[in-house]
């Protein structure tokens, strides 16, 4: 018996196949020796391995013309690649080249062949900040959203703005990381790619005015949406009769226009407050009234405006000269309040009048100053218009009334003026007569009153009154000489009474 192993190998990507025996008989089978030498021969066919590998494992598959992995030699065997869902076949290498799916392999020897596969690119859609929302192909998805996608092929992507809103955020597109339009097509590159719609964060600015009426509260920006960390300039106008208080809400102060950054939702209010015009008269008009501060003098009409249900203070200074003889003197305001009082500002009452009565001075003066004074009723020296004036001269020493000049006459000691103007009135005073009792030779005694002087006496009396005069007779001058009394100049009696006439005089023993 006789037979052969089969297949029988001489390494590993070779191998021997049994075909048949020289004799024609089975792969083992019995011979009958014949009568002389004979040789039974086995004959093999060669055969080669074809190892086929797929790179990346699960990228593809590969497919023969010809089972195996085993090849007669010389057999050629068509391969075929296959590729994966997403996979793109890529080329062959090792015992075969090329970029087509198809490829011939002669067994001429062991054969190593791998089909190498790409897989289609990770395409990447998100939005930054991630987590908004994307339109693919016409559905919204929440990013990121990532898809395999064959290199080449186009696709639409797109996002809608404004998203994310929540209370007074929201984010504004911005712009594609590839700087296309806010909707466009890309075209799969080979690669991976990330394709990121920009958006900004936006706050909300209110603005509003209060009472709506007060006036309006404007921006500089375009919109009530403002992007992250925006200044942005807010200006209050206060419409007609009111007046911009300050801020309130998320902005405090009066500044205006003020500035704010928009490092959140933002809601401001402008206050506004109603105001009337207050004017300040006087009568007559002209004169100098103040409003709040004293040392501020304004002349009437002067108006002022201030915000309703507040309090100013309001006054006149009084007297206000008109020339030096002619003034005017605060009478009363037409709310009957002092001088100088509070007023509460409104809408009803807007003008205020200060009345003044007309004063005029009068003057008066004493002829000569030294010989009495003027006692006037009421006390002066001003006095209103038209008011009656009562004057009185009094006299000191020796001097008697004379008359009234100037706005006054008569001689009476008493007079009356009417202030009509300014007035200046002197009282004039008459000097008592000089009286000089003399004797004549100079110097001997005379007895004047009963009292007894050495001549020349002059006295000052009044005129009309009565006094005694009378010398002593005879005088003595030593042991041997006397003077004997002769006559008076005024030829009266040695003794006698003298009547004090206007003038000055003289009586001469």
């Amino acid at each position: 018996t006789i037979s052969v192993d089969s297949p029988q190998m001489d390494g590993s990507g070779k191998r021997y196949v049994y075909d048949h025996w020289s004799d024609g008989k089975a792969q083992e089978h019995s011979v009958k020796v014949p009568d002389a030498d004979e040789t039974y021969t086995a004959n093999f066919k060669i055969q080669y391995k074809l190892s086929t590998s797929i790179v990346p494992e699960g990228g593809g598959s590969i497919d023969a013309d010809k089972p195996g992995p085993w090849y007669n030699a010389g057999v050629v065997v068509k391969l075929t690649a296959a590729p994966a869902s997403k996979y793109d076949f890529e080329k062959w290498t090792g015992d075969a080249t090329g970029s087509n799916t198809t490829v011939q392999v002669t067994m001429s020897t062991a054969k190593d062949v791998t089909a190498n596969f790409k897989p289609w690119p990770t395409i990447t859609i998100d939005t930054k900040p991630s987590g908004l929302n994307v339109i693919i192909e016409g559905d919204e998805y929440t990013t990121p959203q990532t898809r395999k996608w064959q290199p080449g092929s186009s696709h639409s992507i797109g996002v809608n703005s404004p998203q994310g809103v929540s209370g007074g955020t929201r984010y504004s597109y911005s712009n594609w990381s590839d700087g296309k339009a806010q909707t466009h097509d890309i075209v799969v590159p080979e690669s991976d790619q990330t394709y990121t719609a920009n958006f900004t964060k936006q706050y909300k600015l209110t603005v509003s005015a209060n009472p709506s009426n007060g006036g309006t509260v404007t921006t500089d920006a375009s919109d009530s949406w403002m992007d992250e960390n925006k200044q942005v300039k807010i200006t209050a106008a206060a419409n007609a009769n009111f007046q911009f208080l300050g801020w309130a809400g998320d902005l405090g102060g009066s500044e205006n226009p003020a500035t704010i950054t928009m490092d959140g939702a933002k809601t401001i209010v402008g206050n506004f407050g109603e105001t009337a015009t207050v004017t300040i008269h006087t009568d007559p008009e002209g004169l100098k009234i103040w409003v709040d501060n004293t040392n501020q003098l304004h002349t009437a009409p002067y108006s002022f405006t201030a915000l309703t249900n507040t309090n100013h203070t309001i006054g006149t200074t009084s007297p206000q000269n008109e020339t030096t003889t002619s003034r005017l003197v605060w009478k009363s305001w037409d709310d009957g309040k002092t001088q100088s009082h509070e007023i509460t500002v409104s809408k009803t009452k807007t003008s205020y009048t200060a009345t003044f009565g007309r004063q005029y001075k009068l003057s008066t003066s004493v002829s000569p100053a030294e010989a009495g004074t003027v006692q006037a009723s009421p006390a002066g020296p001003w006095y209103d218009s038209d008011e009656t004036v009562d004057l009185t001269a009094k006299v000191k020493g020796d001097y008697d009334f004379e008359k009234w000049t100037g706005d006054a006459s008569g001689a009476s000691t008493s007079a009356q003026i009417k202030m009509d103007g300014s007035k200046s009135v002197t009282a004039n005073f008459k000097a008592w007569p000089q009286i000089t009792i003399d004797t004549e030779p100079a110097g001997l005694k005379v007895i004047v009153e009963g009292n007894s002087y050495k001549a020349p006496q002059t006295f000052q009396w009044q005129p009309g009154s009565e006094h005694t005069i009378s010398v002593d007779s005879p005088q003595m001058d030593g042991s041997g000489k006397r003077y004997v009394y002769d006559h008076w100049s005024d030829g009266k009696a040695q003794e006698h009474s003298v009547k004090v006439p206007d003038a000055d005089e003289t009586y001469t023993a």
